[in-house]
């Protein structure tokens, strides 16, 4: 599947790394419009104008990537971006621009709604839009049982 067009949303917080990921990402997959927006309006005193265009650059849009910082996990504009992109069919993903899992938190709405979360790596982002494949789940490791003298002592075991 071709893209033509991705539209990457940040926060304004966000828009300088933001950017910085994206023309990396514009490397990976030349050819493709990738249409940034970074609403410095509050998401309830939203004008209709911007209504419309921010309608506008989703519908033409092939996917929708919200870029994940410090200020996305209360985001009115990314919950409103993956809501509007699953809702017309869009592929939906969100990338954490820092690589951070504590700092780079989704808004709810992401995990609801089964939106990948990645980290900043352009090629895994690019194999998810043009493919769909998504990198393995890291397999968490069973930690070898620790036999430690003090916890024993303790009564406590690890």
């Amino acid at each position: 599947m071709g893209m033509q067009r991705i539209l990457l949303l940040s926060e304004p917080a966000d828009e300088a790394d933001g950017r910085v990921f994206i023309a990396r990402l514009g490397a990976v997959i030349p050819g493709t419009t990738l249409d940034h927006f970074a609403p410095a309006f509050s998401f309830g005193s939203v004008p209709s104008w911007l209504v419309q265009e921010s309608r506008s650059r989703v519908a033409s849009a092939d996917a929708i990537v919200c870029l994940l910082g410090t200020t996305s996990i209360a985001s009115a504009w990314a919950t409103w971006a993956i809501t509007a992109g699953l809702d017309v069919g869009k592929r939906v993903a969100c990338v954490r621009v820092h690589s951070n899992a504590a700092r780079d938190v989704p808004p709810p709405i992401a995990n609801t709604r089964h939106v990948p979360v990645l980290d900043a790596d352009t090629s895994l982002l690019a194999a998810y839009l043009l493919e769909g494949k998504l990198p393995p789940e890291r397999a968490t490791k069973v930690e070898p049982r620790a036999e430690s003298p003090l916890l024993n002592r303790l009564g406590k075991s690890a």
